[in-house]
């Protein structure tokens, strides 16, 4: 990560490159350039916020560690319910906070079952670590390499 900073006594500029974006801020007003880490896509069913999903056949549906096909398909978690048919937010990476969450800091989170957040290793079907809990309600989004387990 590069950091300029440009101090100008009437107009403080903030310049940050790290990974594939660039952030600028202007009076504390911060303009992002690069990879967005929000998706939009179009849901297969009827989904809730907070969930891990992928995408079949163009649509979004929630991701199952106990389903084989889902290798490889982990999109991130949804930011909005959404009834079927309907446009779904998905982050794939960084931080998100939900207050409903109650994780163990610093412990990784994996995909569950039906597109479930968890920190139990599943047992079966795959093991897909998509978040790192930093605190109860916040964890930082971060997809890693998958492991099958059967």
């Amino acid at each position: 990560m590069i950091t300029f900073n440009v101090i100008n006594s009437e107009c403080p500029i903030s310049f940050n490159a790290g990974g594939d974006s660039i952030s600028f801020s202007v009076n504390d007003r911060v303009v992002n350039i690069g990879t967005s880490n929000i998706i939009e896509g179009i849901t297969g069913a009827a989904l809730s916020g907070h969930k891990a999903v992928i995408s079949s056949a163009g649509k979004i549906f929630y991701a199952d560690s106990t389903n084989l096909d889902h290798v490889n398909k982990i999109l991130g978690i949804t930011l909005n319910a959404a009834e079927e048919n309907a446009k779904i937010k998905i982050q794939n990476y960084g931080e998100f906070v939900e207050s409903s969450f109650s994780f163990t800091p610093d412990m990784p989170i994996y995909v569950g079952g039906n597109g479930g957040l968890t920190q139990a290793i599943p047992t079966s079907g795959f093991i897909q670590q998509i978040a790192t809990a930093l605190s109860a309600t916040k964890i930082f989004i971060d997809i890693k390499t998958l492991i099958i387990i059967s």
